[in-house]
C-alpha cells in the first residue's frame, strides 16, 4: 500500500493532483489475506499429542454437590500485543481524519474498534465447573460457552502450546478441536460424546476435570 501511494504521488507538481488511496488499500488488503491463506496451506501439518487417560473422577457422595471456579487470564505478551496494535491504529486513524482522507480514516477506525473488541471480549474469562457441565464465560459477559453434561464422555487435564497446537492465543478453533486459549500450560479438556473437544487454558486444571468427570460420571 505504501509503495503504490508513493508512486501514485511521484512526479506531482502539487500533492492535491494525488489521486484517493481507496483502490491500493482494498487491493493491499486482498494481497494480504491471500498471502495469509498461502502460508496457512503450506505450512506443515502439526500432529495432535497422544490424549492421555481420562481423569480420575473426585469421590463424591451421593446427591453431594460440588463446584470448582476460576479465572484465566491472556498471557502478558499477548495482551501487550493487542494493545500496542490497538494504540498504533487508533495513533493513526486520528490524523487520517484530520487530514480527510475518509477511506484510510474509516478502515483504520473499524480496526480499532475490533481491536478494542477483541481485548476486551478475550482478556480474561471465567471458567465454571457445576451440575450443569463447564461453563466459559469472559468477563465482560460475552461470548460465553457452555458443555453440558450430557454432552460429555470425560474430561482431561491437559498441556497445552497455543502455537503450535491452536497457531496461537485467543478463540481458537481447528479440526474437531475448539480452545480458549489464553496462555502456555495447563488446560482442561473436555471430550464430547460427537468425538469433538473442548479445551480451556486454565489454573488447577486437573481438579476441575476431576470434578467434572465424577460429575458426568453420576449424571
Amino acid at each position: 500500500m505504501l509503495t503504490w501511494g508513493q508512486l501514485m504521488q511521484a512526479g506531482l507538481a502539487d500533492a492535491r493532483q494525488a489521486p484517493g488511496i481507496g483502490v491500493p488499500l482494498l487491493c493491499s488488503l486482498v494481497a494480504a489475506l491471500a498471502v495469509g491463506a498461502a502460508c496457512w496451506l503450506v505450512q506443515p501439518k502439526q500432529e495432535q499429542p497422544t490424549t492421555t487417560a481420562a481423569q480420575e473422577p473426585l469421590p463424591l457422595a451421593a446427591g453431594e454437590r460440588a463446584v470448582w471456579f476460576r479465572e484465566t487470564t491472556l498471557a502478558l505478551p499477548a495482551l501487550l500485543l493487542i494493545l500496542g496494535a490497538l494504540t498504533a491504529v487508533a495513533a493513526g486513524a486520528l490524523p487520517a481524519w484530520v487530514w480527510a482522507e475518509p477511506a484510510v480514516a474509516w478502515v483504520l477506525t473499524g480496526v480499532t474498534v475490533v481491536l478494542a473488541a477483541a481485548a476486551a471480549t478475550s482478556a480474561a474469562f471465567r471458567v465454571r465447573v457445576d451440575n450443569s457441565g463447564l461453563t466459559v464465560t469472559s468477563v465482560v459477559g460475552f461470548p460465553r460457552f457452555h458443555v453440558p453434561l450430557a454432552d460429555i464422555r470425560d474430561a482431561e487435564a491437559v498441556s497445552v502450546v497455543p502455537a503450535a497446537e491452536f497457531g496461537g492465543w485467543g478463540l481458537r478453533w481447528v479440526p474437531g478441536r475448539f480452545g480458549v486459549v489464553v496462555r502456555t500450560g495447563p488446560a482442561l479438556q473436555v471430550n464430547r460424546r460427537t468425538g469433538r473437544q473442548f479445551v480451556v487454558t486454565v489454573d488447577d486444571a486437573a481438579t476441575g476435570a476431576a470434578l467434572l468427570q465424577a460429575l458426568a460420571v453420576r449424571s
